[in-house]
Formats: C-alpha cells, structure tokens, sequence
C-alpha cells in the first residue's frame, strides 16, 4: 500500500502514555512528522539524535538530497512550519526533559542541547 498508509496505520495503532493536563499527549519527537518526503525525515532524525551539534542549514540539506533553498521551502510545505521553528522546538522539549534530572546543571543542560549559555537555556524557554 506504499510509506503514506503505512504512516497512517502506525499513528492509529500507537498508545500513548497518560500524560497530566499540561502536556500534550504527542512528543514533539513525533510531531510535524505527518508527511511522507524521506529526505525531511532523513534530516528530522539527524537534528533529534545531534541536537547537542552546532547544525546548519548546508549540511541539512545535503541530508535531504536538495539545495539549500529548496530544502528550506519543501521543509515548511511538508511540516508546517521553518527549520529553525522546529529546532526551537525540539530544544525546548529535551531542556524540559533534562531540567526534571536534579544531577544536571543548567550548564550542563545547555550543552546537551547545543546551546552555549544557561541564559540561552532560560531565554528559550520563556517563548
């Protein structure tokens, strides 16, 4: 039936974990990944398993088999939103993750996520 069924028939079959009010029951490791363009993914993956590596927009495009500005546009057309959107985002989400561990500084969560400054951390946070 092709990669887009196959897609779908996994989203219905996943069980997601009870999660209180204030979180979404959706990851954003699994979000803005409801298209099928292996290239983006290819690139998705990259960012999520690097996240702590300084990336740009060059070596994620030649991920993805495209130049830099196609990469850019087809990236928004198929997640719905930018790159650096989606980078912002998954920071923030790891940072989240990260800060619930007593044994890491906000130093050290900094770096985790490829950000130089605990200021960075708390800036980013706040959007």
């Amino acid at each position: 039936m092709g990669p887009h069924f196959a897609n779908k028939v996994a989203r219905e079959i996943v069980l997601y974990i009870r999660r209180d009010a204030n979180q979404t029951q959706q990851s954003i490791f699994l979000s803005y990944r409801n298209h099928i363009h292996a290239g983006i993914h290819r690139a998705q993956d990259w960012l999520i398993e690097n996240l702590d590596k300084k990336s740009c927009l060059d070596q994620l495009a030649a991920l993805a088999n495209m130049s830099t500005r196609n990469f850019t546009r087809v990236f928004k057309k198929e997640t719905g939103i930018t790159i650096g959107d989606y980078i912002a985002l998954l920071r923030q989400e790891k940072i989240k993750e990260l800060l619930k561990k007593p044994d890491f500084s906000r130093h050290q969560v900094a770096q985790q996520v490829g950000l130089t400054s605990e200021r960075q951390v708390s800036r980013l946070m706040k959007q």
